[in-house]
């Protein structure tokens, strides 16, 4: 179930298990209670704060069953290299990376209301813009439903504000504001 991801550490699961293997959702399922009651000591709200490039988090694995998944979703005829899918499919990989965070998310936020009623799961990330979803990984047109409450960052402008407004439409959403007494 480990595999090397992009920058080869091995201490990460390979993105195909966490979105499609069954016994890797079993294990999340399993071991939720032990986590939130013990390490993470019972917090109200849970936040997955992801804000990494599609090209190096953990969540691009380039792996061959990765590499697979992403041709055949994108019609592409020969398993490209890492340094392929950055030149040759930057915008198509952005999108599937984009896709297996939201779908991911969709499992945690699934996870968490199952098992833990009564706490609040929000995915946190930079505002609606084309460099969030290259820089932070996140495109929120993908996460109505995939989230409780979307929660975003400190340095906006009025175009990302509404982009984010519209991408996630009935969705709650916290918006951070740095305030210096």
């Amino acid at each position: 179930l480990i595999t090397p991801y992009s920058q080869g550490n091995q201490k990460y699961v390979c993105s195909s298990v966490m979105l499609y293997d069954e016994s890797f959702k079993k294990f999340l399922y399993d071991n939720i209670d032990k986590w939130y009651n013990g390490r993470a000591h019972r917090p109200h709200r849970i936040s997955w704060d992801f804000e990494h490039s599609v090209f190096s988090s953990y969540m691009s694995c380039y792996c061959e069953r990765c590499l697979k998944d992403f041709c055949q979703k994108h019609n592409i005829s020969a398993l490209p290299s890492p340094a392929e899918v950055k030149s040759k499919y930057a915008k198509e990989w952005t999108r599937f990376i984009n896709r297996r965070v939201a779908d991911f998310s969709g499992i945690l936020y699934t996870l968490i209301k199952t098992k833990l009623p009564g706490v609040d799961y929000s995915m946190y990330s930079g505002y609606q813009s084309e460099s969030t979803k290259v820089v932070y990984g996140v495109d929120w047109n993908m996460m109505p439903g995939n989230t409780g409450i979307v929660s975003v960052g400190y340095g906006r402008n009025v175009e990302q504000l509404e982009a984010t407004y519209k991408a996630i439409g009935d969705t709650p959403i916290q918006i951070g504001l740095l305030i210096y007494p």
